[in-house]
């Protein structure tokens, strides 16, 4: 697994950037706070966990990988905000989590959620709100090359142009 990490919410001192205060909570991190549990969207099913070896292997316990470690990561500090008690529940789905991600029932996706899909019929970047890019990536995609012809500016204007 290859990834540019992005900076979109970094700060140099983290202490600019804190953790909202717990007491002035609203919305799902007031849900968070008072269920100690932060739900988030994983793929796959509770009973076919996935493996994808380096990158996150599910089937053990606890996870192992470069996407659980990044979770662990932040439950870290999420912890020392706001307590050692609040626990990570990942809900494994397979479809049907942007419904649920939407609703609140579940708080946020896991961090390899980085791929680009559909929700009613837009891609989602364009009617969901976000918050702190998690990393980039470069896509590379094949196609038979066509037949090209490069033109230069003065050839613009003739009338063979395609």
């Amino acid at each position: 697994f290859e990834a540019v990490e992005v900076h979109t919410c970094r700060a140099e001192e983290p202490a600019k950037v804190p953790f909202p205060n717990a007491s002035s909570a609203t919305g799902l991190l007031k849900n968070v706070l008072e269920t100690r549990r932060l739900k988030i969207l994983a793929y796959g099913a509770a009973d076919d966990k996935p493996d994808w070896k380096q990158d996150g292997n599910y089937k053990v316990e606890p996870p192992t990988g470069f996407w659980p470690s990044y979770m662990d990561f932040f439950m870290e500090h999420f912890q020392a905000a706001y307590g050692s008690d609040i626990q990570l529940e990942r809900v494994w789905m397979t479809s049907g989590g942007t419904a649920k991600i939407l609703s609140g029932e579940i708080h946020a996706t896991e961090p390899y959620y980085i791929y680009e899909n559909m929700h009613n019929d837009e891609l989602k970047k364009w009617n969901h709100r976000f918050s702190c890019v998690v990393m980039g990536y470069e896509q590379s995609f094949f196609s038979k090359a066509p037949n090209l012809k490069v033109l230069t500016d003065a050839e613009a204007d003739k009338k063979d142009c395609p």
